[in-house]
């Protein structure tokens, strides 16, 4: 079980950035490197980390396998596609209905 958020997802992308981006010129790798190494990793937003590097792809709202929607707070149930077993990524909204559903109500 993994949450799955802004937070989480701009300490990853500010951890992990340099090693996905290798066809961009050494320069142009240098400059936004260090425009990361910049950031808080505590404070920096989405926006922050498009607005460096160009997309939105490192950060970015995910989509919850139940209702469809996308949302900042997903969590990841299952383990991950190497190990053949399925994964759910599932909302706060849609966890919460399943709880009442367990519950009875």
């Amino acid at each position: 079980m993994e949450l799955i958020n802004e937070r989480m997802q701009v300490k990853r992308a500010l951890k992990n950035w340099p090693d996905r981006y290798l066809a961009i010129s050494k320069q142009e790798l240098a400059i936004k490197k260090e425009k990361l190494s910049e950031l808080d990793p505590e404070t920096a937003t989405a926006e922050d980390i498009a607005a460096i590097v160009g997309n939105t792809h490192l950060v970015h709202k995910s989509e919850c396998c139940e209702c469809g929607e996308d949302s900042w707070n997903i969590v990841k149930l299952g383990q991950d596609i190497e190990y053949d077993d399925p994964v759910a990524w599932i909302c706060r909204d849609c966890l919460v209905k399943a709880i009442k559903l367990i519950d009875g109500g």
